[in-house]
């Protein structure tokens, strides 16, 4: 069984926090997504009732639908307003959620680097010592001779 390193136990913490992290931006691009579809469509359906008015105004049609159809538009674009408001949001929690998994994959990578360093100064000492302790069997082989 490998011997345990010291910096195993805080890499596989920093590991769980960066998949925290991976989870919680994938999170935010879909609630991201899901924003911008919505006020896609609700433009959309802006532009058709704009189109169907601006038809209704050249062909003729009652004061009464002429008014239905703008006061629709009315209520649309203060629903559009909130929707760019949530799409603007969503956008920065999305941002903030990408630094932070960024910040978190770095801490991650850095115990790693340290973990690596480490193990090649240990590996370095061990050959250190293992060439210190021939140098010192030769010396005692020669004397003995």
């Amino acid at each position: 069984m490998a011997q345990k390193h010291r910096f195993d136990t805080i890499i596989s913490l920093k590991s769980y926090e960066t998949m925290d992290a991976r989870a919680a931006y994938e999170q935010s691009v879909e609630t991201f997504r899901r924003e911008g579809t919505q006020l896609y469509h609700m433009l959309k359906d802006k532009e058709q009732t704009t189109a169907q008015l601006e038809k209704q105004l050249q062909e003729g049609c009652s004061l009464l639908e002429i008014q239905r159809l703008q006061t629709h538009l009315q209520t649309m674009e203060k629903l559009i307003d909130h929707k760019q408001t949530e799409v603007a949001n969503a956008r920065t929690e999305m941002g903030q959620k990408q630094e932070d998994l960024a910040s978190k994959s770095i801490e991650q990578k850095k115990y790693e680097h340290l973990k690596r360093n480490d193990l090649r100064n240990q590996e370095l000492e061990r050959e250190r010592q293992e060439v210190k302790m021939l140098d010192e069997m030769a010396v005692q082989h020669h004397f003995k001779s």
